[in-house]
């Protein structure tokens, strides 16, 4: 269990080079590893932004830097592995059919998901590594979750720099957003499952 204050008193001492590093790798190390606080962390330089600590120019930069090298990692994993990894083995929990429906669904969608990713919590990771196992344009891929990563990024510098000293309250709310995301990810993977059901009785029925 990571100890979030002593991770932010240890970088309260640290000197703007090293913080400025810390807040690169933080953003890096939080799309592979999703239970770092990334955001957290970015929030906290923020806030030395707004009492003159850091410059907002370089903790912007290096946060953003950190998180689109972060996002294209997993990418790059799954386009190694490749579909046909899966589609061979053909896993007990993830048949080659349900392999082909999210390929198909992420296909095309799979831009669209990709240009709200940050806004997609604990969930990142797991769309950049879909969208390098289905193959989608590397190009189109960095530009938009660029995009996505500049603005997601922005929001939460400017919210600790608004707050200030009480940039914990921006924590509390980025914990209820991410826990309606998850209860809406679970909903939609409930729904999915009752409708793949109910085809599969269907497609029984009519047999019989």
């Amino acid at each position: 269990m990571i100890d979030l204050d002593k991770v932010l008193q240890y970088l309260s001492e640290l000197s703007n080079r090293w913080l400025y590093f810390s807040l690169f790798i933080s953003s890096y190390t939080e799309n592979i590893f999703p239970p770092l606080p990334g955001d957290t962390i970015t929030v906290f330089g923020a806030y030395l932004v707004g009492i003159g600590r850091l410059k907002w120019s370089l903790t912007y930069f290096s946060t953003s830097l950190g998180s689109i090298l972060g996002f294209i990692t997993p990418y790059f994993i799954g386009l190694a592995v490749g579909r046909r990894y899966f589609i061979e083995n053909n896993f007990r929990f993830v048949k080659q059919k349900d392999i082909l429906r999210i390929e198909k669904w992420f296909r095309k969608y799979g831009y669209w998901v990709i240009a709200g990713n940050r806004f997609l919590a604990s969930a990142r990771s797991f769309v950049s590594l879909i969208a390098g196992f289905v193959g989608l344009n590397f190009l189109k891929v960095a530009i938009l979750g660029l995009l996505s990563v500049l603005l997601w990024n922005g929001v939460l510098i400017f919210a600790g720099l608004v707050i200030g000293e009480k940039w914990g309250i921006i924590l509390k709310y980025l914990k209820l957003y991410s826990e309606i995301i998850i209860i809406l990810v679970v909903i939609l993977v409930i729904v999915l499952l009752i409708q793949k059901r109910i085809f599969k009785i269907k497609i029984f029925r009519k047999k019989k």
